[in-house]
């Protein structure tokens, strides 16, 4: 058995792949590679056939997006611990370290992000105190992936045991194909009863014009709208908590803003009847929603309920100079 399992979904990332092999490859552990070629119409899997050894597993499937891609990995995994990578990303030498964490009886080990572009760092995130650690109980665990502040809602900054997502059933809903990792960490951490927090930004996130959520069309927009549907279902599995279920309802409201954002700039299909409903939503709970939002966050809100025009102005030229 590896110790650690290592799930990368490949679609179309050919200029990448290299990259993030390397920054696994590097490191002192015993692992396994499990590269999921997700019908890749570029030259990607014939790229991960080249790397195939007895430590890299190739495994080719028609395109039915990431979610499934991912639970090919789960299936075909057989580490005592698993995680992910995306493969236009890649990874600091750290595992050694996270895994050494592991060995000492934790059900979860997260740590910080770097967001890079093609270029230089932009920022880091999932930093999410002064401490240069965190041991967390079980509701801990759950506050800092679900609250929107903190940025750890991602799957790539996380080690987890594979036993706990084999024997509890625990996969990547396949129709859900945006916030379905939030989804996938809570039904994980609500089986947990401790995990460890790193405050170091090991993982490297890159933002560039190919990325999933950087191509703008109505396909894009549908995958969107289906996030709504996970921070529901998240919310249906915290409705036992009343700070945990609410925190959930802020990262709604993130998300509903956001889609609202795409359906202007796209100039969706009734798209000012969509924006108007999700407008009527976050007004209907906004009073939770502002007794748990950041400021920044309640900024943006009120921002977007005033004008989506000016809205979408701010946030677009943000995002432009983001990827430059």
């Amino acid at each position: 058995m590896s110790k650690l399992s290592i799930v990368i979904p490949v679609y179309n990332t050919y200029k990448y792949i290299d990259k993030c092999l390397k920054s696994i490859m590097n490191q002192n552990i015993d692992y396994e590679i499990i590269l999921v070629d997700d019908g890749s119409t570029d030259e990607s899997g014939k790229l991960c056939d080249n790397y195939q050894n007895e430590n890299i597993k190739v495994i080719h499937i028609n395109n039915l997006g990431v979610s499934n891609a991912r639970n090919v990995g789960i299936l075909n995994s057989s580490g005592k611990y698993i995680t992910f990578i995306d493969s236009d990303d890649y990874i600091d030498n750290c595992y050694k370290e996270l895994i050494d964490i592991m060995d000492k009886g934790y059900d979860l080990v997260t740590f910080g992000i770097s967001i890079d572009n093609e270029e230089k760092k932009l920022e880091e995130r999932s930093i999410i105190s002064t401490s240069s650690t965190l041991d967390l109980n079980r509701h801990d665990t759950i506050k800092n992936i679900i609250d929107i502040a903190n940025f750890n809602c991602v799957i790539w900054n996380k080690i987890y045991r594979l036993d706990i997502i084999k024997e509890n059933n625990i996969f990547f809903d396949k129709n859900i194909y945006v916030a379905e990792d939030s989804l996938f960490a809570v039904e994980y951490a609500l089986k947990v009863n401790k995990s460890y927090h790193v405050n170091k930004p090991y993982y490297h996130y890159i933002i560039h014009s190919n990325s999933a959520l950087r191509v703008k069309n109505i396909n894009f927009i549908k995958r969107v709208e289906t996030s709504i549907t996970a921070y529901q279902k998240i919310e249906e599995l915290l409705n036992f908590d009343d700070e945990l279920k609410n925190l959930c309802l802020v990262q709604e409201a993130h998300a509903r803003l956001g889609l609202s954002e795409h359906y202007y700039n796209f100039k969706y299909e009734n798209y000012k009847e969509l924006i108007k409903n999700n407008k009527k939503w976050i007004k209907e709970n906004k009073k939770l929603i502002y007794s748990y939002a950041s400021k920044k966050e309640k900024l943006r809100i009120k921002l977007f309920l005033f004008s989506i025009k000016l809205d979408c102005f701010i946030v677009n030229y943000r995002n432009k100079h983001r990827s430059n």
